[in-house]
């Protein structure tokens, strides 16, 4: 049986580089992305010296530009078997803060671009009856929070779309697959107090929720509780299991203890609300 072909984005550091790694140490064949070869040369050489192919890819490019890296890659070794759409980052603070432009560049990195990866790699698979898409998500992907909410935007549109192409493609043997990590500690927020919103603190926003909640993110680099191997060795196993577990097909996995407790605390309030709209819709009241 041959090597698997993965195609990893964002391989320059964090989770994209441990799972790059990790997979070349199975034997696999592995084709990883990053913006700027020569500005991630620390990172991306040690991973080409053990045999990983690295392709620039700016996941924010039209769709036309990020189909013509698609087929550049597939045409390396002929097919991609492992798709992982991880490269992405946080716009972090309060929602009135941000403008036109930092909306736009957070969708195209985290919901445009991974779909036009996903659409330029899909004919390739589903002529091979197989191969999987791994879209990288967050526990703010499901559940929104103060401080989060163009990066909750971004997060909740990549599992929308992430939900919808699993049905359309299921028939073909493709699996999609949606990881929910939540803090693990690689430098995604070192990066990202420099993602801040354009606006400055809004006027009556001094010293509220939002702007506390910020000030919580910004200070949380390098603290988090999460151990980014371990959670990577998780999301490894899921992958090489073809998306299984105890022989049940995955969705949606959050990794991570506290990634965990926040879709348990989604699932209660879903729940609890629809408690009361069954009680509701079983009354004779109305809306009115």
């Amino acid at each position: 049986m041959s090597a698997p072909v993965w195609f990893i984005t964002g391989v320059s550091g964090g989770l994209g580089e441990i799972l790059a790694r990790r997979a070349l140490s199975e034997g696999h064949l592995v084709i990883g992305t990053c913006r700027d070869k020569q500005r991630s040369s620390l990172v991306i050489e040690p991973l080409r010296d053990r045999g990983m192919v690295v392709i620039e890819l700016d996941v924010t490019g039209t769709q036309q530009y990020i189909t013509t890296k698609i087929q550049e890659a597939i045409s390396i070794y002929g097919h991609i078997d492992i798709l992982v759409n991880n490269a992405g980052y946080g716009a972090l603070g309060p929602l009135e803060r941000f403008t036109e432009a930092d909306l736009m560049k957070q969708m195209k990195t985290n919901t445009f671009g991974p779909l036009y990866i996903a659409q330029a790699t899909l004919p390739s698979m589903r002529a091979r009856r197989g191969g999987m898409i791994v879209n990288v998500s967050s526990y703010i992907g499901i559940r929104g929070d103060a401080a989060n909410g163009v990066y909750a935007i971004s997060k909740f549109g990549l599992e929308a779309w992430s939900e919808s192409l699993s049905k359309e493609v299921e028939e073909f043997g493709v699996s999609v697959l949606v990881p929910e990590f939540g803090a693990f500690r690689t430098k995604f927020l070192d990066h990202n107090v420099f993602n801040q919103p354009s606006k400055g603190v809004v006027p009556g926003y001094e010293g509220s929720f939002a702007e506390l909640s910020f000030d919580g993110i910004k200070r949380a680099g390098q603290k988090q509780p999460g151990d980014p191997a371990k959670g990577v060795e998780h999301l490894f196993e899921i992958i090489l299991k073809g998306g299984k577990l105890h022989g049940q097909k995955l969705f949606r996995i959050p990794i991570g203890a506290d990634a965990i407790r926040v879709v348990e605390d989604k699932v209660a309030r879903v729940k609890a609300d629809l408690e009361i709209a069954k009680a509701l819709e079983e009354s004779d009241s109305t809306l009115l």
